[in-house]
């Protein structure tokens, strides 16, 4: 990886919170507690989804969701939320904005009195410091105070446009995900991964780095798209395509389930799915595909997300939540008629 030097004033705290795994945590957390208590037992198996079972199995209230809900910032376009305290942060075509939960209040965040375009990760450092990828690099503020600052713009005199995706690990760096490269930021050092250095494309869509130490690149690209995984130092690889273990090349999450097997969503407009992959014999295998014929709510899986029950949520593009027990048999599907504000 090539390296460049750049000006960071604080060093970077770790504290692995990404983005996308917090906003889940915090609204998929809400649904499943919600809809486990006011359920009881539910059915091991639905091979077919019966709408009005599915609908009493997520009871929700004459206002359309579950009790003590309440719907925040329906008029935003968001494509990322990260819950700090009493406020939530969230970032979308049109901007970063600070939500007050209590009472709904939205208050833009502006950069040299312009607003943000295109935020599509944010990142705690579990202190006070949010990092925001957006449209132009990266930037960072204080979450107790109004003006952010730019930390990652250019690489080697050219812009590394939208972040898509942050991520910490373990050493205290920060990588971001962009159209560019994976980016590694630590202290005054910055690295870019790219082709050169065995990613099957430029775009990094999402990363990850998992719990055993090896780091995970998915792109969403048409050409050369796929799944890039490499152990610790980066010595070791694995890629995975349509042609050994994905549903689709087009990579829009990861994530890890309690048993240390990593989970790649998958797909664009109507065609997709979930693939997971095992560590097995000091490989990294895919064991599983999960699609809409398997029961998934829709082609496209956006995020999938493991709760602490040990069932898996697997959202859609277009058409709602698809919820699976932990023996994976689906369990029901969440839309707009079981509270959700959109499908």
């Amino acid at each position: 990886m090539q390296t460049e030097k750049i000006v960071i004033k604080e060093r970077m705290i770790h504290k692995r919170k990404h983005c996308k795994s917090i906003f889940h945590y915090l609204i998929l957390s809400l649904f499943i507690l919600q809809t486990l208590s006011a359920c009881g037992s539910m059915p091991s198996k639905v091979p077919s989804l019966d709408k009005a079972e599915n609908k009493r199995r997520f009871a929700v209230t004459d206002n359309g969701m579950p009790e003590g809900w309440k719907h925040l910032a329906v008029q935003l376009d968001l494509s990322c939320m990260l819950a700090l305290g009493d406020t939530l942060w969230a970032g979308g075509a049109d901007g970063l904005y600070r939500i007050t939960v209590a009472d709904g209040t939205i208050t833009p965040v502006l950069k040299a009195g312009k607003r943000y375009s295109m935020v599509r990760s944010l990142l705690s450092d579990g202190e006070n410091t949010l990092w925001i990828g957006h449209e132009n690099g990266l930037d960072r503020i204080k979450t107790d105070e109004s003006a952010p600052t730019t930390v990652l713009m250019q690489w080697q005199g050219k812009s590394i446009g939208l972040v898509y995706d942050l991520a910490f690990a373990t050493d205290g760096s920060l990588w971001a995900g962009t159209y560019t490269g994976a980016y590694n930021l630590k202290e005054d050092q910055v690295q870019r991964l790219s082709t050169e250095d065995g990613l099957l494309s430029d775009m990094v869509n999402v990363l990850m780095e998992d719990n055993a130490g090896f780091f995970w690149f998915g792109s969403y690209i048409a050409k050369g798209g796929g799944l890039t995984c490499f152990n610790a130092d980066f010595k070791e690889k694995w890629t995975f395509t349509q042609e050994n273990g994905l549903a689709d090349n087009f990579i829009t999450s990861l994530s890890q389930d309690a048993n240390g097997d990593v989970w790649a969503g998958t797909g664009a407009y109507t065609i997709g799915g979930a693939a997971r992959f095992s560590y097995q014999d000091k490989q990294w295998e895919p064991v599983q595909t999960i699609q809409l014929a398997d029961g998934l709510a829709g082609e496209k899986v956006r995020t999938i997300y493991e709760d602490a029950n040990g069932y898996h949520w697997f959202c859609s593009e277009y058409d709602g939540i698809a919820i699976f027990d932990p023996a994976m048999e689906r369990i029901g599907i969440l839309t707009k008629e079981e509270g959700l504000t959109d499908n």
